[in-house]
């Protein structure tokens, strides 16, 4: 429970002005750092105020957080996506696909994907197979298939996305129709990619 908030008097990051003023009898270090990794520790010492570490436990760490809401979403004209992670081989993607909205029908040449739902409702077409999906079900996209996800629900469709595959570049991507005008391609050699305005886009 807390009893009192005070204003912190400082003028950088950290509490040590405001510690000389209050002068508690103990300072409450928590989150991810220990009192010798703070700049408060010398203020501490000088003023024989108790310096308590890890007091509780964080599901996240502040530079945790601060550091994934620098990420930003890459917005096409469907909705946007945010890469999550990326390894070797395989890469995990947010898709927010906007109401009323729908991906190009395309296939990917070198890579397969698995479409989870978090949120919404979703067609999804595989080839000559349409199905709809709801919160907590999956499809899986093979490699060369063709394929396209529509939001055909009344609020923004919400997937989660894991490519797998030998490249995952955003230009892997043949496009049959699309509603922004982004279906033209061209031939290199045996495979097509995309070429013009929205290259790379889904």
């Amino acid at each position: 429970m807390v009893d009192e908030v005070f204003v912190s008097v400082d003028k950088d990051k950290s509490v040590c002005e405001s510690l000389r003023v209050i002068k508690p009898d103990v300072f409450a270090q928590g989150g991810d750092r220990f009192s010798y990794e703070v700049p408060e520790r010398k203020v501490c010492r000088e003023l024989n105020i108790k310096v308590v570490d890890s007091l509780g436990k964080k599901i996240q760490s502040s530079s945790k957080l601060i550091s994934e809401s620098r990420r930003s979403y890459e917005e096409r004209a469907w909705g946007r996506f945010i890469s999550i992670e990326k390894g070797e081989g395989y890469q995990v993607k947010r898709l927010i696909i906007d109401v009323d909205k729908r991906i190009s029908l395309q296939r990917h040449l070198h890579r397969s994907e698995h479409w989870v739902v978090v949120s919404g409702v979703a067609k999804v077409t595989i080839d000559d197979d349409e199905i709809i999906l709801k919160r907590n079900e999956s499809s899986y996209i093979p490699l060369g298939a063709v394929h396209r996800l529509e939001n055909c629900g009344r609020i923004p469709l919400e997937i989660i996305e894991v490519q797998n595959g030998e490249y995952l570049g955003e230009d892997d991507i043949e496009r049959f129709e699309d509603d922004f005008g982004r279906a033209e391609s061209v031939e290199f050699g045996e495979e097509d990619y995309c070429i013009g305005e929205g290259c790379g886009e889904e």
